[in-house]
């Protein structure tokens, strides 16, 4: 039996850092064959989750680009609760 893997992070594509190619590399590799994997991360205005052959649950954020550099994310949101509930990975 495959276990779901829950990868969360506040950085992943579009935003590109070390640690994003970072999460998004372990997604692969866990999706190939280890395990189901299953992204958390703040939403971005320009993100293309389709091109990934894992799900990405993106939760609410803030622009904080300008300042910091990143989008902050609000990861405790009834929202995302839900959606982790429902999803069947």
């Amino acid at each position: 039996m495959k276990h779901t893997v829950a990868l969360l992070n506040d950085s992943f594509p579009p935003q590109i850092d070390g640690v994003a190619n970072a999460i998004s590399n372990y997604a692969l590799h866990i999706s190939r064959g280890l395990g189901n994997p299953l992204v958390l991360t703040p939403e971005y205005p320009e993100n293309h989750d389709s091109e990934y052959p894992y799900p990405i649950l993106r939760y609410p954020s803030l622009d904080a680009r300008k300042r910091l550099g990143y989008m902050v994310g609000l990861p405790f949101s009834p929202k995302l609760a839900e959606r982790l509930v429902s999803e069947k990975t």
